[in-house]
């Protein structure tokens, strides 16, 4: 039966935890040469995959360098997500990790796909 506690949070149960807790990302050691390739992909692809924000935008592996640290530095593996807020979610957190920083959507590609017209829809009406 797994534990209902994830590590780096303060043993409070998965339930009790507030949004400020699991939007909190969790501290990692950068790859060396990240950088570099971090500023290359932001050059060719600045804007938010699945909302087409510019602002706040970051780079999410799309397989986790936890589970597969050979594709780290691999630029395929990379894609585009802000935390603007442009339309009401977080794409980064929300669409990459399922609304929390421990967890990994392993269909995040699909999941861009499909809610890319939903999101640009929603910007267009602001």
């Amino acid at each position: 039966m797994p534990r209902p506690y994830r590590s780096g949070l303060a043993r409070l149960p998965v339930q009790a935890r507030s949004r400020a807790q699991l939007c909190r990302k969790p501290k990692q050691r950068p790859l060396a040469g990240w950088a570099s390739l971090r500023a290359a992909h932001l050059k060719a692809f600045p804007a938010c995959a699945a909302c087409g924000s510019t602002t706040h935008v970051q780079v999410h592996h799309i397989r986790p360098v936890r589970t597969h640290p050979h594709l780290g530095l691999e630029p395929t593996n990379l894609l585009s997500l802000c935390r603007s807020m442009a339309t009401a979610i977080d794409c980064h957190l929300d669409l990459g990790h399922l609304g929390q920083w421990d967890r990994h959507n392993a269909h995040v590609l699909a999941t861009v796909q499909y809610m890319a017209p939903i999101l640009h829809a929603i910007r267009a009406a602001r």
